[in-house]
């Protein structure tokens, strides 16, 4: 294709000559087919290849450019790989792409944070595979434990566009796609899809039977490449036993919670699962302070009174850059009901670590936010906490419940 240049085995690269926003550019690159995105730098190697073709292509190229790379844990915007290399010369934790410095400037060649959706237009760089790869064919590694661990990522619409793009054949956008039939029926728990058998990358679900608790294993199971469920089969059993919930996703993240800021996890498969105890607070924290993890207990619809009612807190004194598991001593356990809320208040500034979304244009996780001076008034004040008043920020913050 006229203007493409060979970069190393496997791809070739586009230098834009016109300036465009940051979702602009991402879509350009798309639109060229064949696995194209923005340029993904995987080592220090890529990076100087960039900017010595850049800088041999003339001046008006060596301005900064738009490069792959966002939110989460700094992965790359189309296979959502974490970035094997970073080279970030300016931080800014509130904004969440990536963006090469000009080679005019004393930092030239760094990259910086910007906003995903300003209104900045940049010149950018595209990448595409080399052809020869088998018409409809993965071209990541990984898309099976992508699968695994978050089901729905082939049909859901925040992803759905990369699934195609990056695992094709994983997620069944190929002809004649595998189906996984219904497993043999199960004494503890049964099937909830309304399709028996589903189609390769599509979802069966599961669901314990009354008066058993879900105890292990999946209750979300995608359909693999080999026309095999993925995931573990669901445990359920007569009475609990202790759960983690939401342990496997605290890690670092590129921003940190507000000053005087509170939230609560208000969301499906966050709440608490049964009856019991949090004996364990699992955070990741970019720096060290305080952090109070609250419990706040729904109000039924239709009842007198606010939306949620206080429960019970622990006050942490966080360490910076571990993910840490707190013990809550026997006399200071909260004992939680079914549904249940947690949450974190912050009074001082980028101590936990979140990923900030209220500015994108699909909302990962809504959660309910407030704005406090301090602690008390989040304990003490009846409504502190409202399911409209919603902002996006995913938090690295889980939970142990116990049983009692």
């Amino acid at each position: 294709m006229p203007g493409w240049l060979p970069f190393d085995d496997t791809r070739c690269l586009w230098f834009s000559e016109e300036k465009l926003t940051r979702r602009k550019a991402e879509e350009q690159c798309r639109s060229f087919g064949h696995r194209g995105t923005l340029v993904e730098i995987h080592s220090a190697q890529d990076q100087e290849r960039v900017r010595e073709i850049r800088s041999g292509k003339g001046w008006k190229y060596t301005h900064a450019v738009w490069l792959s790379g966002e939110i989460k844990q700094w992965d790359f915007t189309g296979s959502h790989e974490i970035l094997p290399f970073q080279n970030f010369s300016k931080a800014d934790t509130a904004n969440m792409c990536v963006r090469m410095i000009a080679e005019y400037y004393p930092d030239r060649g760094g990259w910086k944070m910007v906003p995903c959706d300003g209104a900045n237009k940049e010149l950018y760089i595209c990448q595409m595979e080399k052809m020869g790869r088998p018409p409809c064919e993965d071209s990541r590694y990984n898309c099976e434990d992508t699968l695994t661990i978050y089901p729905g990522w082939c049909r859901d619409q925040r992803s759905k566009d990369n699934a195609k793009i990056y695992c094709a054949k994983t997620c069944g956008f190929c002809k004649d796609p595998l189906t996984c039939p219904t497993p043999e029926p199960a004494d503890t728990y049964s099937v909830t899809s309304s399709d028996l058998d589903v189609h390769l990358g599509d979802v069966m679900t599961f669901q314990c039977n009354p008066d058993l608790y879900h105890v292990g294993g999946d209750l979300h199971r995608a359909c693999g490449p080999e026309g095999k469920l993925l995931g573990v089969e669901p445990e359920c059993a007569s009475s609990p036993k202790p759960v983690d919930v939401n342990k496997h996703r605290v890690r670092k993240r590129p921003a940190g919670l507000d000053k005087q800021t509170g939230f609560l996890l208000d969301k499906k498969g966050y709440r608490v699962p049964f009856k019991g105890k949090i004996t364990r607070w699992y955070y990741m924290a970019k720096n060290g302070g305080e952090l109070d993890f609250v419990v706040f207990r729904r109000n039924a619809r239709g009842s007198q009174g606010p939306p949620y009612v206080y429960v019970g807190s622990n006050k942490v004194s966080a360490e910076a850059n571990w993910i840490f598991g707190f013990e809550v001593p026997a006399d200071e356990q909260i004992s939680v009901q079914r549904g249940d809320v947690i949450g974190v208040y912050s009074q001082a500034k980028d101590i936990l670590y979140i990923n900030k979304c209220k500015n994108k244009k699909q909302k990962l996780m809504n959660l309910p936010v407030t704005r406090a001076p301090n602690f008390q008034i989040i304990a003490r004040t009846r409504g502190v906490f409202h399911p409209r008043r919603r902002e996006c920020l995913v938090p690295s913050v889980g939970f142990r419940v116990e049983p009692t």
